[in-house]
């Protein structure tokens, strides 16, 4: 369910992108990544008693797929617009 709304929340941000869409992707991406595992390193990691490389075992990988699907994204509307 969370990648639905994550493309959902893509396609809006992209809307009012009108130049640069694969750099916008890479930073939309990245800045999403940092913010999610920032957040579950100060807060998931402590309460369920995981060591880093756990967490990133179980969970902090998959958040790769953010960065993955913006520039995705970012990449099809650039090809798109110049065709």
């Amino acid at each position: 369910m969370g990648s639905v709304v994550a493309v959902f929340l893509l396609l809006v941000y992209f809307k009012s992108v009108e130049k640069y869409f694969v750099k916008e992707g890479i930073i939309v991406g990245v800045v999403w990544l940092v913010i999610n595992w920032v957040l579950d390193i100060v807060v998931l990691v402590p309460m369920a008693g995981w060591s880093l490389s756990t967490y990133f075992a179980q969970i902090g990988l998959r958040y790769l797929v953010m960065p993955i699907m913006s520039i995705a994204i970012g990449y099809a509307i650039e090809m798109k617009t110049k065709y």
